[in-house]
């Protein structure tokens, strides 16, 4: 049975191994999800596919990813491979043509010149900083003299044109900017207007074999045969054109400041981590305390609820509180109709992202410092007089302090770290909810900002470790003060 088993697990090794391994930029899923389908019908072989902006996946080809195709959605991104030798330019060609589109919701009309006057809320688009999308976006809001008119506070970045998409469907954005290929994909959100072709670079798709391993050298041919060019003009694609190429000026990431990068979001994560420390200081203490000295019906399914997120990936997290506080959620409807009160996508919705992952530490914490309280003192306390808040004020929480002190600790160094449920609830604004975290994700998609990124991460685990230091200080001295030397 041994040999058995080990025999499956190196024959489906193996199997994986001899797969080709596609990295293509989020705006082909659609499309390459077919090809690879039908190049499986044709020869049996199954495609490996993984999506995402062209940045990250160059960013992981770069680290060693093993991918054997990258199609980017920027020939800036092909170029910085190429640089490093990870890609050949006798193995890359332009494989696709794409148009930039102005979308909003479903039975919204807009249009390019309205975007400063009948257009009320934000507008998503990809970060430009590393975002090809956002690059083209950029350049066509210029061309029509709508970057400085709208400014940073009406502008949504998005890690990718996926994610516009997303949010517009959602009402979370008013409109966004996507490629026309992603628009078609949605029955939810209306093509406005197209944007001319003359106010943006070329939107080109170069395609590289980085391996010729297996059936990969096979699988980037079909990507220039008759039927993968049907399928590709099925999705909105168009060929490049022969000979065309994209201009140099397709790919300039932002350069930045290192001081002001840090600066900023070291603020953010602070204003954060402390402002969602005080939102569920108290209400974490009393329910700590209520688990540990209650008996109730549905106490273990309030257990399961307030312990949910550490168990739950943070972007599920993340995207249920979209769908209940989001602007078209269950009850952030209703806040935002009548109350013009919006969590989502703003410092508010940072704070409460951080709030709700870091919240079971606390709760966890101070239960097991309440049970540490021997329940003697609380009864003796009662049968002197007092009432039962005194005594939890004078009893039970000064000896239970240590455990909610650490509570309070591990929920801070949370919400200083907190990134997957704040991207998906918040987003990633700069000054707004750009904290550390965020701020490293953002550096790692660009070229030649390996500096900062270091930097950042040092001050993450500076301020890691001062926190958890200064706990373990307090712990003890509290120990000293209410039960003798320890």
């Amino acid at each position: 049975m041994i040999v058995l088993s080990a025999l499956t697990a190196f024959c489906c090794a193996v199997g994986a191994a001899n797969r080709p391994l596609v990295y293509a930029a989020a705006s082909t899923m659609d499309a390459m999800q077919a090809l690879a389908a039908a190049y499986q019908r044709e020869t049996g072989v199954s495609i490996g596919l993984s999506f995402a902006g062209s940045s990250t996946l160059a960013r992981q080809i770069e680290n060693g990813a093993p991918a054997d195709i990258f199609i980017s959605a920027n020939s800036g991104w092909m170029d910085h491979l190429e640089r490093l030798g990870r890609v050949r330019a006798e193995n890359r060609r332009m494989l696709l043509r794409n148009t930039l589109v102005l979308i909003a919701p479903e039975g919204h009309n807009l249009s390019i010149a309205n975007l400063t006057t009948d257009f009320v809320g934000r507008l998503a688009l990809g970060d430009p900083a590393h975002v090809p999308a956002g690059m083209y976006a950029r350049q066509a809001l210029e061309y029509h003299d709508l970057w400085q008119a709208l400014g940073p506070e009406r502008l949504l970045y998005c890690r990718d044109v996926r994610t516009v998409l997303r949010l517009v469907e959602l009402g979370e954005a008013a409109a966004g900017i996507v490629y026309r290929t992603d628009a078609r994909s949605s029955q939810k959100v209306n093509v406005a207007e197209i944007f001319d072709e003359n106010s943006h670079d070329p939107v080109l798709y170069p395609v590289a074999l980085l391996n010729d391993r297996g059936e990969a050298a096979a699988f980037y041919a079909f990507l220039f045969s008759d039927t993968a060019r049907e399928i590709l003009q099925s999705f909105g694609f168009v060929e490049p054109g022969l000979g065309q190429t994209q201009p140099d000026g397709g790919f300039k990431p932002t350069r930045r400041d290192s001081g002001a990068v840090l600066r900023g979001a070291l603020v953010v994560s602070l204003k954060v981590a402390l402002l969602s420390l005080v939102l569920i200081a108290v209400p974490g203490i009393v329910t700590g305390w209520l688990l540990a000295r209650k008996d109730f019906r549905g106490k273990s399914f309030l257990e399961a609820v307030i312990h949910a997120p550490l168990v739950l990936p943070p972007v599920i997290t993340g995207y249920v509180l979209l769908l209940a506080l989001g602007r078209k959620g269950w009850i952030g409807h209703w806040l935002d109709t009548w109350l013009g009160v919006s969590f989502s996508f703003n410092t508010a919705g940072a704070v409460l992202a951080a709030a709700v992952m870091s919240f079971p530490l606390l709760v966890r914490s101070a239960r097991l410092g309440v049970e540490l309280v021997d329940p003697g003192l609380e009864t003796a306390a009662a049968s002197l007089g007092a009432s039962p808040l005194y005594t939890f004020l004078r009893v039970t929480l000064p000896l239970a302090l240590p455990g909610i002190l650490t509570g309070l600790t591990l929920a801070f160094a949370r919400s200083l770290g907190e990134f997957g449920a704040t991207i998906i609830f918040a987003g990633n604004i700069e000054g707004e909810t750009r904290s550390i975290p965020l701020a490293m994700f953002t550096l790692l998609q660009q070229p030649g900002e390996e500096r900062t990124v270091f930097l950042l991460a040092l001050l993450a685990v500076g301020l890691s470790l001062l926190a958890l230091t200064a706990a373990d200080w307090g712990s003890r001295r509290l120990q000293q003060r209410y039960r003798g030397p320890a």
